[in-house]
Order: structure tokens, then C-alpha cells, then sequence
């Protein structure tokens, strides 16, 4: 009879289809420890297509690495008093896009593209700031329970969840006959397996547009361009299919 077959080599893997990636770890840079999300930020590729990015770590401190040469090298680190950052955000504005702010606690903390702090803003709320999307002069912010809109520094929104508030994400009004871009739809991913939408304007306060059930409590909530496709995006019809949850 013939032989058998030789057995497999170690680790092998079955043929990937088109969409799967083959992802191998890399170490770019050491930090001090890190506990929470979302406090990793890429910058926009530079005139010399090099890619930045920046850290929050536990103390408190901001480090900003540019890779040259397939090497992490150091831009700044700026230790913020305060505490450990707790979320870090790029602002949505293309011009404004090198400033990193922070949460700490109650207070968002702004850094320049050289390190220096020249923002800073308290919550007048008790609960430490977890979530944050920046979007020009407007901050949204997320708390425990507590979503808040600041516009200009100024509290200007307010609105209290069922459930603890487990991500945020921030899109463009899209109306296909009346495209508005001051205002804004706010998704809170919830404890409560639930998906809030809320419609900010740009001054004044927000209020509920509509709820949206998942099968489990939302871990992270992703948008996606969508002015280019000249359509109404399914995530603000509320079609509950295009909201997922994740334990």
C-alpha cells in the first residue's frame, strides 16, 4: 500500500478567503500600563506619509510616537495632573485633527501637537468622564449614565440612560432633502442591550429620537462615511439589523 500521507506542519491554518487577514504581532513602543478603552489615537498621515500616534496610559502621562523607519520614535510625553486618561479623542474636524484631548476624571483636557495643555474643562457632574467624541468647538461626553453636549465650553445637553453607557458614537444629520450638517446624531451603546439615538443640534439641547434593541449589552458602536454614497444611511432609518452587541 502506499504510504501515508505526511502529517500537517504545526500551526497550519485552512485557506483564508478573500476578506480574512493574516495579522502578526509587533511591538512599536513601551508605555505605562493601560486599563482602559479607547485611549489609543492615529493620527492622519503627514506630508511625509508618516504615520503618528498617541497613548494614554493609568498615570496620567500622553505620549506621542511617529514611526520612521519601521521604528517608534518619541514626539512628546506630557504627564496631565488628574489621574488616569480614561478615554483619548482626535478631533472630527480635518483642521483641528493634530490637538488631543482626554478624559480624566470629571475633567477633557486638550493637548497640543507639541505636548503643551491648553484646554481644560470640568464636568459639574459627580461621574468620571468615559466616553468622548470631539467635534470642532462641540464636545460630547458619556459618563456612567450621563451623555452631555458642550458647545463652545458650555453646557449645552443633557441626557440620562437606563443603563450604563457603554460606547459613543457621532454622525452627520443625513436628510435626502435637506442635508443638514449642524446637526448631529448621537448612538449610545448601552448595558441594557439597547442602542439610543439622540439628535443634537448644534445649540441646544438633544433629545431622544428612537431605541433600538440588540441581542446583548453593546460592547462598541462603529459609523461610516456615508455622504459619498448619496443614500440615507440603514443605521438612521432604525433598522435594527445594522446594530450589533457584543459581550
Amino acid at each position: 500500500p502506499p504510504p501515508p500521507p505526511p502529517p500537517p506542519p504545526p500551526f497550519s491554518r485552512p485557506p483564508t478567503s478573500g476578506m480574512d487577514l493574516d495579522l502578526a504581532k509587533q511591538n512599536l513602543a513601551q508605555v505605562g500600563s493601560v486599563s482602559h478603552k479607547n485611549t489609543l489615537g492615529l493620527f492622519p498621515l503627514g506630508k511625509k506619509k508618516k504615520q503618528k500616534f498617541v497613548v494614554g496610559d493609568d498615570a496620567g502621562v500622553i505620549s506621542c510616537f511617529e514611526m520612521k523607519k519601521s521604528e517608534a520614535q518619541e514626539v512628546f510625553s506630557t504627564a496631565s495632573d488628574g489621574g488616569a486618561i480614561h478615554c483619548l479623542n482626535l478631533n472630527l474636524n480635518p483642521a483641528k485633527r493634530e490637538k488631543v484631548f482626554v478624559a480624566q476624571g470629571q475633567w477633557v483636557v486638550g493637548v497640543s501637537k507639541k505636548g503643551a495643555v491648553f484646554f481644560r474643562l470640568e464636568s459639574p457632574y459627580g461621574e468620571p468622564i468615559h466616553h468622548m467624541v470631539i467635534d470642532d468647538v462641540i464636545i460630547y461626553t458619556g459618563c456612567e449614565y450621563i451623555f452631555n453636549l458642550y458647545n463652545d465650553s458650555k453646557d449645552s445637553g443633557f441626557y440620562m440612560c437606563h443603563d450604563r453607557i457603554n460606547a459613543i458614537t457621532v454622525q452627520k444629520e443625513y436628510n435626502p432633502n435637506n442635508f443638514d450638517k449642524r446637526l448631529r446624531n448621537v448612538m449610545l451603546g448601552c448595558q441594557d442591550r439597547c442602542v439610543r439615538v439622540l439628535r443634537c443640534p448644534e445649540k441646544g439641547a438633544g433629545e431622544l429620537a428612537y431605541e433600538v434593541a440588540v441581542n446583548s449589552p453593546v460592547a462598541s458602536l462603529v459609523t461610516y462615511e456615508y455622504e459619498a454614497l448619496g443614500k440615507l444611511p440603514e443605521a438612521l432609518q432604525g433598522s435594527n439589523q445594522t446594530f450589533g452587541g457584543g459581550g
